[in-house]
């Protein structure tokens, strides 16, 4: 089912396979080297609607930049085919967490 789809949620494997989802953390894990990641899939070609909403979006976030005390860039984060990686132990995104096979050198 993993290789089908390659980015498959933990909830839908427990629904399908009806095992825990402690058991599927683990094989994905430890059996198959998956690792677990929150994102989601963004197509490239942005249509004009898109780009005037990212356009938007990043307005907004100057405004906010602008009048905020801690004028902080390392808070921001953003880029444009980048893996960005931020840890949050038990976080609520951990349920719907999708685990996809990364070639990617460390």
């Amino acid at each position: 089912m993993v290789m089908e789809d390659k980015c498959i949620t933990v909830n839908h494997l427990e629904q399908s396979m009806e095992i825990s989802s402690g058991a599927i953390h683990t094989i994905l894990t430890t059996d198959l080297g998956y690792r677990s990641i929150c994102g989601k899939c963004v197509p490239h070609k942005l249509s004009k609607n898109q780009r005037l909403a990212r356009l938007n979006i990043a307005k907004k976030l100057l405004e906010t930049y602008e009048n905020c005390y801690s004028k902080r860039l390392s808070e921001i984060i953003t880029g444009d085919e980048t893996w960005v990686y931020y840890s949050t132990p038990y976080s609520k995104y951990r349920v719907s967490s999708k685990f996809c096979y990364m070639s990617i050198p460390q």
